[in-house]
């Protein structure tokens, strides 16, 4: 029986060796469940584990699958359970450690990996299609080339080309090859090379040239590009070890196209042809085309709702339960998934095949607002947070609140409610570091729009407008609208917060009154249109939740800031 768990922070300098030593302690202590963060391999010194790279494996910082065999051995010989904490919405990237990411950089929407994230190839801005943008740079791209802060390596033993700028280091695409060999000193090509090695490099050259581009395409398309790539690779590799010319060759073309101005046209025109748009940081709330953990560009969200990308992302953490290594599990930001209450069926499917086994404990890490109840999931609770704010309440003297109130805003001038406040910091965060999420939005609905006479000339700017004002206004984190099902809360919520819009902005009530018809499944027209509006609705539904958690959790408590235990 579950009745006091206690949490442990594994990193590096604390992993499953060191807390194995403290078991006998937890035990005294009355602990009957040990709760780890996550434990799947993360990004190497990650202090906390939600920077996951590969949920496939046990994270080697913390001591592998052995040294969490063994803290599970000492947890069952006194009695204690094991409770994981397990991040299925995101993972770590913009770095070389993630391979799925890197791959994705590679090959763009050609990448066996470009649906595991959840990338929009369409973006409004159509030089953006089929590549990603990648906001890593500390100034704009421009001013980081002249200062000469991008390079161009190549690794001779794996035949690989990288764009390399500071700790980061970026692939090439392959077919782009034969640009950075069309930047080297021509006398130096002329003169080097024996015919049979020019002969070699230039069949080679044109491989790479005929690779299937880096878009989407019929399986087998993208499985000769992936093929004939790593042989193109391989065979330039061999080529560098046994002609030191054709190195000397590639040095020649890296030291001119890593020059300084005035040759950086040639470092320009080699970045355009990437899959992927290296960009200043800052750009990234309006432009980026991947969504995220919030507005953390290091960590990208996950398609969890491909079975696809469920299965490779919950094979050990079954076997794990299969094992008997683990009690439970809790799920962490399940409101930034797809559809929750699809993933946590499949997730009780995987854990317990056989209804007749014994099932796992596992909680939600979900914020219900007042008066909200969570959904039908087949899940044992949440995290707790409600019961937080009820035990801050029952402390909380109302009279003792109604003099701080007066006291903070004599103090402050602060005359506005804490519901305005709200409001402002929601349409603050929308303009600002989720204004791509928002622009995503605006432009799916504008397609939606213009399936339909009645609807084609409502403008972008109008559509956007609307989805603003209505997200500003959601009384709750998200609704879970899904196929075939849309609730009679989730309607009301729909309702309540059009009507909220409609009062602060009467004038866009046409707008409105169509958000209000695509949310509700209402619109008119024919299945093309209708799987559309389904697909705006749950993409909606991922956006509301992270607007009231920078909005509200992130803004408005370190605005309003009369009570501060309320706050917390």
């Amino acid at each position: 029986m579950l009745l006091a768990t206690y949490r442990a922070q594994l990193h590096a300098q604390f992993g499953f060796g060191p807390l194995q030593q403290a078991v006998p302690y937890l035990h005294r202590l009355g602990i009957t469940h040990l709760y780890l963060s996550p434990i799947f391999h993360s990004r190497p010194g990650s202090t906390h584990g939600y920077d996951m790279i590969d949920p496939g494996r046990i994270d080697p910082d913390l001591g592998g699958r052995e040294g969490f065999e063994a803290l599970v051995a000492a947890c069952r010989e006194h009695g204690i359970g094991v409770i994981l904490d397990i991040v299925p919405n995101h993972m770590a990237v913009l770095g070389v450690e993630n391979p799925r990411w890197f791959d994705v950089l590679e090959n763009g929407p050609a990448s066996r990996f470009a649906r595991f994230f959840d990338i929009d190839w369409s973006p409004v801005r159509q030089t953006m299609r089929n590549r990603l943008l990648v906001p890593i740079l500390g100034a704009p791209l421009g001013d980081v080339i002249e200062r000469g802060e991008i390079r161009v390596d190549f690794r001779p033993e794996s035949g690989v080309f990288f764009v390399h700028y500071f700790d980061h280091w970026l692939p090439v695409e392959p077919r782009s090859y034969p640009l950075i060999f069309k930047a080297a000193d021509p006398s130096l090509e002329r003169g080097a090379l024996e015919d049979a090695a020019t002969q070699e490099l230039c069949s080679l050259l044109d491989a790479f040239a005929a690779l299937p581009p880096p878009v989407a395409a019929e399986p087998e398309v993208l499985q000769v590009r992936d093929r004939d790539r790593q042989v193109n690779q391989r065979r330039l590799a061999r080529l560098c070890a046994r002609e030191p010319s054709v190195t000397a060759l590639i040095e020649s073309a890296l030291r001119r196209i890593n020059a300084p101005h005035p040759e950086a046209d040639l470092l320009e025109a080699l970045l355009q042809a990437q899959p992927y748009r290296l960009a200043f940081w800052r750009v990234s709330g309006e432009e980026i085309n991947y969504r995220r953990f919030f507005d953390v560009n290091e960590l990208a969200a996950v398609r969890m709702e491909d079975p696809e990308v469920f299965e490779a992302s919950h094979g050990l953490l079954s076997e794990l339960w299969r094992a008997r290594l683990i009690d439970g599990v809790r799920v962490d930001h399940a409101d930034g998934l797809y559809d929750p209450g699809e993933y946590f069926h499949r997730l009780r499917d995987v854990l317990t095949p056989d209804a007749a086994q014994r099932r796992p404990w596992v909680v939600v890490e979900k914020i219900l607002a007042l008066n909200e109840k969570l959904p039908d999931w087949p899940v044992d609770g949440t995290t707790g947070y409600e019961f937080g704010a009820l035990v801050t309440s029952w402390l909380t003297h109302a009279p003792g609140l109604a003099e701080l109130d007066r006291t903070w805003r004599r103090f402050t001038g602060n005359t506005l409610s804490f519901d305005e406040v709200v409001y402002r910091c929601k349409r603050h965060v929308m303009h600002t570091s989720l204004a791509a999420e928002i622009s995503g939005l605006a432009a799916r609905l504008d397609r939606i729009a213009q399936m339909h006479r009645n609807t084609a000339d409502f403008t972008l700017f109008d559509l956007r407008a609307a989805i603003v004002e209505v997200i500003a206004r959601f009384p709750v984190y998200r609704t879970y609208i899904a196929p075939g099902q849309l609730t009679p809360g989730d309607a009301q919520i729909v309702r309540r917060a059009i009507g909220a819009a409609f009062s602060r902005n009467p004038g866009a009530h046409r707008a409105l009154e169509f958000l209000e018809r695509v949310l509700l499944g209402e619109l008119q027209g024919d299945a093309r249109r209708t799987a559309a509006a389904l697909a705006f609705t749950q993409k909606f539904q991922q956006v509301t939740a992270p607007v009231m958690a920078k909005g509200v959790e992130d803004t408005a408590f370190y605005r309003f800031v009369r009570y501060l235990p309320m706050s917390e």
